[in-house]
């Protein structure tokens, strides 16, 4: 049961399950407001039922728990996210069909050497409805379609540019070398202005001094990128990489979306050297998640969206 759990709470991480807020027009809330994202609303009650099933998860996954307004911001900015990828989806008619649901379930107990009946009583048993699973899993599909419809085109990779991370690799770090990240995010928009930027900048301070003061890096983190290979960090993080040692902080770092900290939790050697194929993958993935982000921010710049809390 406790493999369980663990293999579980790994999938279901890998499918973020921020949920999406019921369509109740803004003028007739059930209960106290927390956004408006364009015309649809995030309840007080489903913001609080998130938070507590992204803590419950990080709990059974054995992770450090951020303090809660940290995670309760972190949460609420999925909920919207998603909230506006799903309204880009159906306005595409972007939609998931019932076959490829079915093969995600069965792929997801597969992975945990289980029939599909044995995973929706072992769901069940952990107390969430399994309709409940099954729709958060089509909703994460549904995302990750639209994802790769909008920002898949926009990834280019060259010969050049796999040739030259080989060379770069074999000189410095194994290509599947994984290291553990966490990071802190201080956001800021496309065009900051100069006060934003150093609004940022002070925030930023202010955070890397609580962190010298003592405070656990784990608690005021927003988001804990688990294992990544090489390629597949953003570009400020790896050159950062090469001057960290595990257990190291470093920042403020600046990227497009904002001002990054990040400290390097442990790092995995591993001696096989990936081949082309692999390597082209891990650099797609690398900017997948740039452009993903880049796209994100845009769709959040184009919509209306009031928070409340």
């Amino acid at each position: 049961m406790e493999r369980f759990k663990t293999m579980l709470v790994t999938a279901l991480l890998a499918f973020p399950l921020f949920g999406l807020a019921d369509e109740t027009p803004a003028e007739e809330p059930m209960d106290r407001i927390a956004a408006i994202v364009n015309n649809q609303i995030i309840t007080e009650s489903t913001l609080n039922d998130e938070v507590n099933i992204a803590k419950n998860q990080l709990i059974n996954a054995h992770q450090s728990v951020p303090e809660d307004k940290v995670l309760q911001k972190t949460v609420l900015d999925g909920l919207i996210n998603n909230m506006l990828q799903i309204e880009i989806a159906k306005k595409s008619d972007i939609d998931v069909d019932i076959d490829e649901l079915n093969d995600m379930l069965n792929h997801i107990a597969t992975q945990n050497n289980m029939s599909l009946e044995r995973l929706r009583q072992e769901i069940e048993a952990e107390g969430m409805q399994y309709s409940k699973f099954r729709e958060q899993i089509k909703r994460q599909l549904l995302i990750q379609k639209i994802q790769q419809a909008a920002v898949g085109p926009r990834i280019m990779i060259t010969d050049k540019e796999v040739d030259e991370f080989i060379a770069h690799a074999n000189s410095s770090l194994q290509a599947n070398t994984e290291y553990h990240i966490a990071d802190i995010l201080i956001a800021l928009p496309e065009s900051p202005t100069t006060e934003q930027v150093q609004k940022a900048e002070q925030e930023a301070k202010a955070i890397i001094a609580k962190i010298d003061d003592g405070t656990a890096f784990e608690t005021v983190a927003t988001d804990d990128m688990g294992w990544r290979k090489y390629a597949e960090l953003p570009a400020i993080f790896s050159d950062e990489l090469k001057k960290m040692k595990p257990g190291d902080v470093h920042g403020p770092l600046r990227a497009p979306n904002g001002l990054h900290i990040i400290k390097l939790i442990a790092v995995k050697l591993d001696e096989e050297k990936a081949s082309k194929k692999q390597i082209k993958n891990m650099i797609y993935q690398r900017k997948f998640g740039e452009q993903l982000s880049i796209w994100i921010r845009q769709l959040r710049e184009q919509s209306r969206i009031t928070i409340n809390i």
